[in-house]
């Protein structure tokens, strides 16, 4: 069996999600290519056209370097006869050409809960056969456009784990976008005395006067396997859910754990998080917080009890043993080919 493991134009977090996908599928016997669409679209925006006398006009537009990447993935499927196109977040593939695709299509629609509007709109016009969304909240609605199924996020085995390289040792640790929320949840804890360590897009969201600007370690994309020696390297990780929304259709009220929640577990890093059902139920032992103040105490009341941190680590790390791109390719492969 042959099967194309569509990218996003990302180079980090939804990557991380393709690459997951294609280790997932060749776990599973399954011969799979990476298809970058992110370099891919790159190169065609930057080419040059031409008039007729040869002349240089402009560049291509987005939906014009959209159109020619998916014409490209069309040539793709037909030249290693895949059997599969499983595409990852897809916000920049072409919608009407992925009808054109004649074995199985299946959307991993990665921005649930919080882009549902546009990933149902996008996936409406693909004729996809099977979709699978990181958080059920609006599943109804893309089941009136294809089957459907939550897949909750997952890890890479031979990346997260709790044994290997780590980075410097941080009390605290976060990765992720410093959305506002963010920032004003953690500008209003007082971090004196504790040594943070914030990793991921802060650089440009974060204002210089900040006082969080001293604990930016990173503040541009990272890539998971660096991210993972921090998690290593802290004695408590963050949970803090995004509450930006695109369209009024979506919600920042989901049901389902997140990406760093799953990852943080699997590495077997004592975790302070927000509520959520799907957490309350996964991790009803990990304390829990709802405000900067309860955050600040509950990180200086954990710091000191590093035996009781690592008990309840390896509780959390048991909780998501099973949610593994192997283990959901596995599934997947199943519930399409029997």
């Amino acid at each position: 069996m042959r099967a194309i493991v569509v990218g996003p134009m990302a180079d980090y977090s939804t990557y991380d999600v393709a690459v997951g996908w294609v280790e997932g599928l060749r776990a599973n016997g399954v011969q799979t290519m990476h298809f970058d669409l992110g370099q891919r679209m790159l190169w065609y925006l930057r080419a040059k056209v031409h008039d007729d006398d040869g002349n240089v006009t402009r560049e291509m537009d987005g939906d014009e370097a959209r159109q020619a990447v998916t014409l490209n993935l069309i040539a793709e499927v037909y030249r290693t006869q895949a059997d599969l196109v499983l595409i990852v977040h897809g916000a920049h593939v072409w919608p009407p050409y992925i009808t054109e695709i004649r074995c199985p299509v299946v959307w991993v629609a990665t921005e649930s809960p919080y882009e549902d509007e546009a990933q149902a709109y996008t996936i409406a016009h693909a004729d996809v056969d099977t979709i699978l969304v990181n958080d059920p909240t609006n599943q109804g609605v893309f089941e009136q456009i294809a089957p459907t199924f939550y897949v909750p996020h997952a890890y890479r085995p031979d990346i997260h784990r709790p044994d290997g390289p780590a980075k410097e040792h941080t009390d605290v640790c976060f990765v992720g976008t410093g959305y506002p929320e963010r920032v004003e949840l953690l500008e209003a804890v007082d971090w004196s005395g504790i040594d943070l360590a914030l990793l991921g897009m802060w650089e440009s969201e974060v204002d210089d006067s900040s006082p969080l600007q001293p604990y930016i370690r990173d503040g541009w994309c990272i890539d998971n396997t660096d991210a993972v020696k921090w998690y290593r390297g802290a004695d408590i990780g963050l949970n803090i859910y995004r509450q930006l929304t695109t369209g009024e259709h979506s919600t920042a009220d989901g049901w389902a754990i997140g990406p760093r929640e799953v990852e943080l577990a699997a590495c077997g890093v004592f975790t302070l998080r927000q509520h959520r059902p799907e957490s309350d139920e996964l991790f009803p032992f990990l304390p829990a917080f709802t405000s900067a103040e309860e955050l600040e105490y509950l990180i200086r009341e954990w710091l000191p009890r590093p035996d009781e941190r690592a008990r309840l680590a390896l509780k959390a790390r048991e909780a998501v043993a099973d949610r593994t791109f192997p283990n959901h390719a596995g599934r997947l492969l199943g519930r399409l080919f029997g």
